[in-house]
């Protein structure tokens, strides 16, 4: 039997006992540890952790070994444990980040570089992309004791968008994407275009004064902050992994989303694009008896106004343009009944791709219910997404700590005392609108407020 084995059946018996005693705690009258089964778990736990590490050096040594001396008529001792490389498959954005980020995990549990962990969990294509991204040699046997930042493939950097798309509605309106060189992106744009008329033989042909100003788009980093507990290290790799993409996936889209469309710019928090100066704005409190119950012709004649802001400023309705609205807002609508036999007013709204006046509605989460002086309002918005501009500089980086603070919304996390990892993913973009004409917003909205 190989050292790594007779090591794992070690384990394996005080994890049996562990477990035992924690059943014999729940069990009793108390559920409370006595003195001597807390003395128990606290001997127990160390030398469980110590076995942890010494299967993981006992591996690696013995993968080293088999590497060394491996011939070809016979099968290298040690490589039946290692997981066959995966069929070809295309690996999406999310599952790469996941991947590395958990790999960066079990491979600082395990003292093993990151890249090993891919290869012995079957992922060879995934590593030899990686090491071709951060200049490093592939030699599993080389990579060792090494758990830091890790530069995700910029093929996966551009896909990234895959995380986050499904649940950001900002990339569902599908903003133009444009490369941020230094981390600025700047046009200018005209504010009154040119104008044409007919003439007669020898008249003044028409002549217009053109204006102009300019938009300027600076990157943001931003970054997603994993939080696991230290007892993850008897997880499986691929349940680490699933674990972070999850995790990846309920931060990012909230977070990109309340930027995107109501970031204040200060600090290094990005402008958001409802909050662009020069946009339109209606209040919603000026056109309708009781702002929390509106009629269907004060919806109508808000709904016009609106759509008609940007069609006299010459901005064409195409299928880019969009409704982002809260949920409050979109549940108002799709619940409005007209006449005698409670018809829908907006049967549109119903479904999983809801329309109002025919044009596409994107229902946010992320926009507030509570501002203004009622605590009850919140925005909607009209947006033509042709003039409103992604732009990405920065690409997607990973790292690890056992020891930083974390600030988890003013309750700071010290992780080495809290016995947690903290897994890092970031980021760099900016938001950007170069037509402030293709975007207006009615305020004060308190349609369906309790």
């Amino acid at each position: 039997m190989r050292l790594s084995d007779k090591l794992k059946a070690k384990r394996a018996a005080l994890l049996e006992k562990m477990e035992a005693l924690l059943k014999a705690v729940q069990g009793s009258e108390a559920a409370e540890f006595t003195a001597e089964q807390a003395k128990e778990f606290d001997e127990l736990e160390p030398e469980i952790k110590r076995l942890d590490g010494e299967v993981e050096r006992a591996e690696r040594a013995e993968r080293m070994t088999a590497s060394a001396s491996s011939a070809p008529a016979s099968q290298p001792t040690g490589e039946k444990d290692k997981v066959p490389a995966r069929p070809k498959e295309k690996i999406k954005a999310d599952k790469k980040v996941a991947l590395l980020m958990s790999a960066q995990l079990k491979g600082k549990l395990g003292g093993q570089h990151p890249l090993a962990v891919l290869e012995d969990n079957g992922y060879s294509e995934y590593v030899a992309e990686l090491c071709e991204t951060n200049g490093i040699t592939k030699s599993v046997n080389t990579l060792t004791d090494s758990a830091g930042g890790l530069l995700v493939p910029e093929a996966a950097r551009g896909e990234l968008i895959d995380i986050l798309y499904a649940d950001t509605t900002f990339l569902q309106g599908n903003p133009v994407r444009v490369p941020l060189i230094g981390g600025k992106y700047t046009q200018p744009y005209g504010v009154s275009g040119a104008t044409a008329g007919y003439v007669g033989e020898g008249a003044k042909k028409p002549v217009s004064d053109l204006t102009f100003a300019e938009m300027e788009m600076t990157s943001k980093k931003l970054a997603a902050i994993v939080l696991i507990t230290k007892e993850s290290k008897r997880w499986s790799f691929i349940n680490i992994q699933n674990y972070v993409e999850r995790n990846l996936r309920t931060v990012l889209p909230y977070t990109m989303n309340t930027a995107a469309y109501l970031g204040t710019g200060s600090g290094q928090t990005p402008l958001g694009i409802l909050n662009t100066v020069g946009i339109g704005a209606y209040g919603a409190a000026t056109y309708a008896a009781l702002p929390k119950a509106p009629t269907i012709a004060e919806l109508d004649k808000m709904a016009s106004l609106m759509t008609q802001y940007l069609v006299t400023r010459l901005i064409p309705r195409t299928s880019a343009w969009a409704w982002v609205m809260s949920y409050r807002t979109a549940e108002f609508l799709r619940n409005f009944r007209i006449g005698s036999n409670l018809d829908l007013a907006f049967p549109e709204m119903q479904g999983a791709n809801p329309t109002w006046k025919g044009i596409r509605v994107l229902i946010e989460y992320a926009i507030p219910e509570n501002t203004g002086g009622g605590t009850d309002e919140t925005v909607l918005a009209l947006v033509n997404f042709n003039d409103v501009l992604f732009g990405e500089e920065e690409g997607l980086t990973t790292s690890f700590s056992d020891q930083a603070t974390v600030d988890v919304s003013g309750t700071l996390v010290h992780l080495w005392q809290q016995n947690m990892f903290g897994l890092l993913a970031e980021m760099m973009h900016g938001f950007g609108v170069q037509n402030v004409n293709s975007i207006v917003r009615l305020n004060n909205v308190r349609w369906g407020a309790p």
